[in-house]
């Protein structure tokens, strides 16, 4: 899981960070797309788009671009 902020105004790019240990973060916007990193809590990473499919772009390691399921993301500010 990711705690995020800021969700509610949905204004990219906003950083989250991970609430849960080894969480993938993959190639598209699904669990059918393959993973490209694992994330573990506490890890930051920085979410720049919301698919309408409930998965956000992210870009965990530098220069990358991958993808996490909206159930994984928290806004910080709740």
């Amino acid at each position: 899981m990711l705690a995020a902020c800021p969700l509610a105004a949905e204004e990219f790019p906003f950083t989250a960070y991970a609430t849960a240990n080894d969480v993938y973060v993959r190639s598209g916007p699904g669990r059918n797309y393959y993973p490209t990193d694992k994330i573990q809590k506490g890890d930051a990473i920085e979410v720049y788009r919301k698919d309408p499919g409930g998965w956000y772009a992210v870009r965990p390691p530098e220069g990358s671009f991958s993808w996490v399921s909206s159930r994984y993301i928290r806004s910080t500010t709740d």
